[in-house]
């Protein structure tokens, strides 16, 4: 049986993947809901502490699921960048995909607000991915030793932006869809140019 707060969390999952954060009040999740405000206050205290739940729920699953994967690559020795972007990337594909089939706006609306660096997004960001930045950050390290830390966390942000833009949905006109159904060969393609964005000489080497 489905609970209140349930209840509230599924009606601003759908609100907001379809009228956006800001175009969505409270009380339209209510009504929907068929909840009160005193509910929504009773169990999460704002509409941002709302949203930090809808995000949590798609997020959280795929850091999870990345940490397992790293945590199994680096109990049988050392990967190699490989492996480690594949530990990286298979989540997000497998969760678009899953995402997609509950609400096809739904992966737009997450793209939107992790693409936007606002006082609101900034702290949910560093809570959320403060361990993957960290674990993902040594293990390329160990992997590419002749990068620099800051040379890592830049690659590595440039592929989160990739990411980003394939949860976004966007084509453009007159090419294919970016994910389509076959998650291997979606991740074949993306390893195929970010092990080299990854394994490129540094930027120091690079400008010698």
């Amino acid at each position: 049986m489905v609970n209140t707060r349930e209840q509230i969390v599924d009606a601003a999952e759908v609100l907001f993947a379809e009228n956006g954060y800001n175009g969505t009040s409270l009380r339209q999740i209510t009504e929907r809901a068929g909840a009160n405000i005193a509910a929504v206050n009773y169990h999460f205290g704002s509409k941002e502490n709302l949203l930090i739940e809808i995000l949590d729920r798609v997020v959280v699953p795929i850091n999870a699921r990345r940490l397992v994967l790293l945590d199994d690559l680096e109990h049988q020795g050392k990967p190699d960048i490989r492996q480690v972007l594949e530990a990286f990337l298979l989540p997000d594909l497998r969760t678009l995909k899953e995402l997609r089939q509950r609400n096809p706006a739904l992966p737009r609306f997450v793209a939107r607000m992790y693409s936007e660096n606002t006082e609101l997004m900034r702290p949910i960001m560093g809570q959320q991915f403060e361990t993957i930045g960290r674990r993902f950050g040594s293990a390329i390290a160990t992997a590419l030793p002749h990068l620099s830390a800051e040379e890592i966390g830049w690659r590595l942000q440039c592929i989160v932006g990739i990411v980003i833009y394939l949860f976004a949905s966007i084509t453009l006109p007159g090419a294919s869809s970016m994910v389509g159904d076959n998650t291997e060969a979606d991740l074949e393609r993306l390893l195929a140019i970010t092990v080299p964005m990854m394994t490129a000489p540094s930027r120091e080497v690079a400008t010698r």
